[in-house]
């Protein structure tokens, strides 16, 4: 267990590096030039995002808040951990793993639900104990859980994809956990499934495969879990860099989705429009959600996993941890229902 220091707005912690500086002005200035030809949009900089004392990822992701403990919890996949940190105290907690940690997820109970390589477990945090749901069947060894999220009505959905080649092959697919702890395939031929979220009325889901460059929306029933005709909310345009990454729904409807390669994290509203932009010190964002007493503070994960010892010595907030106010409440994180998978 460590004790870092308490998470206070307006101590941000970050110290960007001149060549980090001259790298967000250069996507920056492309940006601007790219939403300065549509509605006005609204930028929060980096000087109002803040840093906790949190040791960086390789590959942080499924940041979520845990109501029942008041804490952030998220995975560094490739570190092989889940890490906890209490935004008021600062404690910190982490467990490490055997395989890559595709993510977690709240239930109803005390335990939690965790990917591990090809497994789903029940998972509890004080004593460490894990108890199977399901495996993958059939699967080649260098597929793993990915992204995953639970529906408004607690049902998992929960993605996987190769380790194999960047990107990797179209091998990944969209399961939903079916009674009895069956899971089913809905989407097959995806590289990096990312983007899993739901419209605050639960019959919108929205999706992305990552090397697309292109985020999608469902029709969704929330009551039998069905997918409708498929949309397109929005692509990015190759006047922009970045593709869309890991994302959480705020109460008025917004799509909050970090944008790796693209040092941001942007609000899309419901219709696909660019309403907010946050702008990162680190390259490559990959996930958010609101979390808080108030659900008012956005946390952000980053990655490391593709740099060079040398460029590790100066790009000291690539695979950090950030948190942000961006003025607007997050809706409340799912939470697994056991009884979906029940007979």
């Amino acid at each position: 267990m460590q004790r870092g220091r308490e998470f206070r707005v307006g101590d941000n912690g970050l110290r960007p590096s001149v060549s980090q500086c001259r790298r967000i002005g250069r996507r920056f200035l492309g940006l601007h030039g790219h939403i300065g030809r549509g509605p006005v949009v609204r930028i929060i900089d980096i000087w109002q995002v803040e840093r906790p004392e949190l040791p960086c990822s390789l590959l942080g992701e499924t940041v979520r808040w845990h109501a029942r403990s008041g804490r952030v919890i998220y995975a560094d996949i490739m570190g092989r951990k889940l890490l906890a940190y209490d935004p008021l105290t600062g404690q910190q907690d982490d467990w490490s793993f055997e395989a890559p940690v595709g993510g977690w997820f709240p239930a109803t109970c005390d335990e939690i639900i965790i990917a591990v390589g090809q497994n789903l477990d029940w998972f509890d945090m004080k004593t460490g104990a894990r108890r199977p749901i399901a495996s993958l069947v059939g699967e080649d060894a260098d597929i793993r859980f990915n992204d995953g999220r639970c529906d408004p009505a607690g049902r998992l959905w929960i993605s996987t994809m190769s380790m194999s080649g960047n990107p990797p092959p179209p091998r990944g697919r969209l399961f939903r956990l079916d009674p009895p702890g069956i899971l089913t395939p809905v989407i097959d031929g995806l590289r990096i499934p990312n983007t899993l979220a739901w419209s605050p009325d639960g019959n919108s889901m929205y999706f992305a495969d990552s090397p697309t460059r292109e985020t999608g929306r469902y029709d969704y029933d929330p009551q039998s879990g069905e997918l409708g005709t498929r949309s397109v909310l929005f692509r990015f345009s190759d006047a922009v860099s970045g593709i869309p990454d890991g994302a959480c729904v705020d109460e008025e409807g917004g799509i909050w989705i970090a944008v790796p390669r693209g040092s941001r994290v942007e609000r899309r509203m419901p219709d696909g429009s660019l309403d907010t932009v946050i702008l990162l010190p680190a390259e490559r964002p990959t996930m958010c959600a609101f979390g808080g007493a108030d659900r008012d503070i956005l946390f952000i994960t980053s990655q490391s996993l593709f740099l060079s010892e040398e460029e590790r010595r100066f790009r000291v907030n690539d695979g950090a941890f950030f948190a942000v106010r961006p003025g607007v409440t997050g809706l409340p994180e799912a939470q697994f229902d056991p009884d979906t998978i029940r007979n």
